[in-house]
């Protein structure tokens, strides 16, 4: 329920921006027509009504989600209003206040949303209610109405005119009713079927209890009451005489009611606003074209404008200055979440799923930016990411489709590589270079060149890691004047090594901001024909070919990362997952789900200790932390093997 009324406060907020434009927009247009206003809040409640998003770089709206769906559970809550000034006001406030104190059983943001969901559903409930008894007693006061013609009624219980129904609406009048205001009566409620106003009106009700916390949704519905009127007043008097008019005007007057209650029905004749709608009775004109054409000009522009999210950032902050200040992992991830890369993309052949991709031709160019491929939906994207910029911020070009590549490395291996770069050894091995750029080989070995440096994230080494060959290229090739050298970058591993058998489906641990709470990523393996694997933050399952119920391997709450690694050596991979219990209150833990065997290993203490998973791309491998239950220290690592015929990680304290 949290997640549903986050929702509801986000999209609240959206609309409320809106809400205020055509607030605006109703003082600057006074004498457009009544029905273009009305317009103008069918919009609104489009943008309340909509669950999705549609982004346009002309959208005034400045933030789709201005309380994150991580603001539940992070340790320093923060919101993205889309205005610098007031995060920068909002979020230190909200950060000092909210932050979980030591050895607390859930944040405090997670006990205000438990709360204030239950309140806004109590508010709901209420609303509903209040409208249904209405309704009834209404209906049960009209119950001995006599029929007058067609859908006509009279009764000695009701004050004034009105619609009441909704499939079959019939016009309520009094018996004391003057017979010269009689005509215009009905016409007035027969204008309000024909324009479908007793289901609009209902409507905005049933909005406004949905979404009845925010203050601007009680304006906009007040004010879409008296636009709803004004549009059925005009309705009724285009084609009426002066004289007309001011019989129509002195009806209104003897027919007026004073309501103070907001109601869902019914469609009373002189509910709402009877001084100023007098007032534009008798003053009415027809509108002109222009005034016409502009009004839907301007209900088409606030749609663009209000309807529309801001397009997501392309670009991302990064920390330090220089090459060694990478993070691989969050630049990867970064990238994908702006290229939308989930369950719905489809592997290359022999590439991890939903992986970036370097192929053999690949090379810096001036600028600092390095071409990467993906592949969805049947087509190859090309975008570049660009590392270093004058705000230290690292940015993504537009993506393009381009022309199916060959896959060689990913590119968080190369970043990795990129970030240990043993800057030094280069220098000592070609002293006489004024620079070097790098490029990658799709074959090599260290052996292949005398000037070759194997390392990796520790150093230099003679082990695993990567490796590189400094090669002098002819001046007329592609040494260029200053006298760079080229670096043939490869990846390594031990001689004979298959490469690297972790592949990543979902992690969030170092970015739990960026969770998609409503969202599901789908992964089938080679390994397991027949199968789909789904992801959700809450579960994993298994779904088969043959159909059934899928088949639940892991649950959590929330389940922060999953590998494929296959740890028993028989070829078919292991997924591993890194999970909260309880949303953390209970303990952190790791599960491994064998889906071959159908045997599931846990580690778990509860209350005691915290087990969270990391992958080491320098290793390929995966290592279990330990960690002192909610307090974060760090107590031991110990590297996922299997021996002895289970599942283990030496040099774990137990």
């Amino acid at each position: 329920m949290e997640a549903v009324f986050l929702k509801l406060v986000n999209q609240s907020i959206a609309a409320g921006w809106l809400v205020l434009a055509v607030v605006v927009l109703r003082l600057v247009l006074r004498r457009a027509p009544r029905w273009s206003f009305c317009l103008l809040w069918g919009l609104v409640a489009l943008r309340l009504l909509w669950p999705f998003s549609v982004e346009s770089a002309l959208s005034l709206v400045p933030s789709a989600r201005t309380l994150p769906p991580e603001i539940l559970y992070t340790a320093e809550p923060q919101i993205s209003s889309g205005i610098p000034a007031l995060n920068s006001a909002v979020n230190p406030a909200l950060a000092a206040s909210m932050a979980p104190a030591p050895g607390a059983s859930a944040n405090p943001t997670q006990v205000w949303s438990f709360v204030l969901a239950r309140l806004w559903l109590a508010g709901l409930v209420v609303l509903l209610l209040y409208a249904l008894v209405s309704y009834l007693r209404l209906r049960r006061r009209v119950s001995t109405a006599t029929l007058l013609r067609e859908n006509i009624r009279q009764s000695e219980w009701v004050d004034t005119p009105f619609v009441l129904g909704l499939l079959r609406p019939v016009i309520y009048l009094p018996y004391r009713l003057e017979d010269r205001d009689l005509a215009y009566v009905i016409a007035h409620e027969r204008a309000h079927i024909r324009r479908g106003d007793h289901w609009w009106k209902v409507l905005g009700f049933v909005l406004l209890a949905v979404y009845w916390f925010h203050p601007l949704l009680w304006v906009a519905y007040v004010l879409l009451c008296r636009d709803i009127e004004g549009a059925c007043d005009e309705k009724v008097i285009r084609e009426l005489s002066q004289e007309d008019r001011r019989g129509y005007a002195s009806a209104l007057f003897r027919c007026g009611v004073r309501r103070r209650t907001v109601a869902a029905c019914p469609l009373a004749f002189g509910e709402v606003g009877v001084k100023a709608r007098v007032k534009a009775v008798m003053g009415y004109r027809r509108p002109g074209r222009w005034l016409v054409a502009a009004a839907l000009l301007v209900c088409a522009v606030a749609a663009v404008c209000f309807l529309t999210d801001p397009p997501a950032s392309r670009s991302f902050p990064m920390g330090g200055n220089g090459v060694s200040d990478l993070e691989p992992q969050q630049i990867v991830e970064q990238i994908k979440k702006i290229e939308k890369l989930d369950g719905g993309a489809e592997p290359y052949v022999n590439a991890s799923q939903f992986d970036l991709l370097l192929t053999s031709d690949f090379q810096w160019d001036g600028s600092g930016a390095v071409r990467f491929f993906y592949f969805r939906d049947q087509i190859t994207y090309s975008a570049q990411l660009r590392l270093f910029t004058e705000e230290k911020e690292y940015y993504v070009t537009e993506a393009q489709e381009w022309p199916e590549q060959s896959r060689i490395f990913r590119l968080q291996d190369y970043l990795a590589a990129l970030k240990y770069m043993p800057q030094t050894e280069i220098r000592q091995l070609s002293p006489d270079a004024d620079g070097y750029s790098v490029v990658m080989m799709e074959n090599g070995t260290p052996g292949d060149s005398a000037r070759s440096i194997t390392y990796d994230a520790g150093g230099v080494r003679t082990l695993d890691g990567w490796y590189i060959h400094l090669a002098v290229l002819p001046l007329h090739e592609d040494r260029n004047s200053s006298g760079d050298e080229t670096i043939h970058l490869f990846y390594g591993g031990e001689e004979g090594s298959a490469g690297p058998s972790v592949t990543k489906w979902v992690d969030y641990t170092q970015a739990p901001d960026e969770i998609d709470w409503d969202g599901e990523r789908t992964a089938q393996l080679p390994q397991f024909p027949g199968v789909s694997f789904h992801y959700t933050p809450y579960e994993v399952t298994a779904n088969t070919e043959e159909g059934g119920e899928p088949l639940v391997l892991i649950t959590g709450m929330p389940i922060w990362s999953v590998y494929f690694c296959d740890l028993t050596g028989d070829g078919l991979p292991e997924l591993c997952a890194a999970l909260s219990w309880g949303s953390g209150i209970v303990d952190n833990r790791v599960v491994i789900y064998d889906y071959a065997s159908g045997a599931s290993y846990r580690l778990e203490n509860r209350a005691n200790y915290d087990y969270t998973l990391r992958y080491s791309p320098e290793e390929d491998c995966l290592y279990v932390d330990k960690r002192g239950y909610q307090d974060g220290e760090l107590v031991s690592s110990g590297r996922l093997v299997y021996e002895d015929g289970c599942i283990q990680a030496p040099g774990l304290e137990t």
